[in-house]
């Protein structure tokens, strides 16, 4: 989910994981969702499970998904971080 202007891009990302296991809540990545590249397998964005990581620690990149898929997975990702419970919404 990262791009250049994270604060420390050259070392370090963001991002969601990517599984083969469909899940109710998970956000299907289809071959055209793909800019570049892509995976062999039908994919799916688990946005409820956010990780970091070091840029030493990949092993490969294996494409880049397109802006707007990109922006879906962020707006489900803000919607399980900013939620509240429905007794707070009064």
């Amino acid at each position: 989910m990262s791009n250049e202007t994270h604060p420390f891009a050259e070392r370090q990302f963001a991002g969601v994981a990517l599984s083969t296991t469909p899940r109710e809540e998970a956000i299907t990545i289809s071959p055209d969702d793909w800019t570049a590249g892509g995976l062999p397998k039908q994919s799916y964005a688990y946005p409820w499970l956010l990780v970091t990581r070091d840029r030493v620690d990949i092993a490969a990149v294996y494409g880049r998904l397109r802006s707007s898929v990109v922006d879906t997975v962020l707006d489900r990702l803000i919607d399980y971080l900013s939620a509240r419970d429905s007794d707070e919404a009064g």
